[in-house]
């Protein structure tokens, strides 16, 4: 049984998406980690704070919030 080619395609989006969900799901905190520090970019610091104040992690999620503060992000510092 041959499926037809837009079938394959809409196929392919479809497992395409899921996996890069997957990925984004699974490595979030990784990346806004990554741009926070290396690339001293104040709203991912900001997110990543909140992230992780979802996962119960309190102190590292305020030294990132103190960061994105010293990076002159305003929401961070009426936060703090």
């Amino acid at each position: 049984m041959c499926l037809s080619r837009v079938k394959r395609n809409w196929i392919f989006i479809f497992v395409s998406s899921i996996v890069l969900y997957v990925l984004y799901w699974y490595y979030k905190i990784d990346m806004y980690k990554y741009t926070c520090e290396n690339e001293s970019n104040a709203p991912s610091c900001y997110v990543l704070h909140l992230e992780l104040l979802k996962e119960n992690r309190v102190s590292e999620a305020r030294k990132y919030l103190e960061l994105s503060c010293q990076l002159k992000y305003q929401r961070a510092c009426d936060e703090l």
